[in-house]
């Protein structure tokens, strides 16, 4: 019978046993947030990456991914320069490729069936949102957004002003903590190393 060595003594010519516990692991993290936003008019460019930005540092993870996704249908997200000029020029060819003074079926009340008693005639709304990404995923190194110089996360209402809700989910590996400890709060979650 071959004799396998304790977890507590040396098994390696360096004095590493790899079957001991490190002091310190890895693991799987999740975490997921809403962010509640409020536009003001019908049809706003919000630049959110510092709320998105306070979630990934919340999240301790120190790779992986940040998932950013508007809950709805006439609000998109993206990614893109906060130059106002630039802004401008957005909000000038989503107003031309969609004009709310077309007609538009989805407008039509009287021929649509379980409308909402608040619905809006915006048919033009969701045609702009359709051009838009409803989430974009954004990489996490070194425990932040890996953000180009001149990226910002941005919310574009296309209905507004409504109140609005932003998922927030990170998934990665969690910053370096002593083995055994699991952060979680929230709605966050650890899991441990697979076996």
């Amino acid at each position: 019978m071959k004799h396998l060595p304790l977890p507590t003594e040396p098994s390696e010519p360096d004095g590493l046993n790899p079957l001991a516990e490190a002091p310190t692991q890895e693991r799987f993290r999740a975490r997921h947030e809403m962010l509640h936003v409020t536009t003001r008019e019908s049809q706003q460019m919000i630049d959110i990456t510092a709320a998105v930005e306070t979630a990934c540092t919340s999240a301790h993870i120190k790779a992986g991914t940040m998932t950013v996704a508007s809950r709805h249908t006439t609000a998109a997200i993206v990614v893109q320069e906060n130059e106002p000029l630039l802004l401008a020029d957005l909000d000038r060819f989503l107003r031309r490729l969609a004009p709310k003074t077309d007609h538009y079926c989805h407008n039509d009340m009287a021929s649509r069936t379980d409308v909402p008693p608040d619905e809006r005639p915006n048919g033009h709304s969701h045609l702009r949102a359709l051009l838009l990404p409803t989430s974009v995923q954004l990489v996490i190194a070194d425990g932040r957004l890996d953000l180009g110089r001149w990226q910002r996360v941005f919310l574009i209402e296309l209905d507004g002003p409504r109140h609005r809700q932003i998922s927030l989910q990170a998934l990665g590996i969690g910053a370096t903590t002593p083995a055994g400890i699991h952060l979680v709060a929230g709605s966050e979650a650890g899991a441990g190393a697979a076996s």
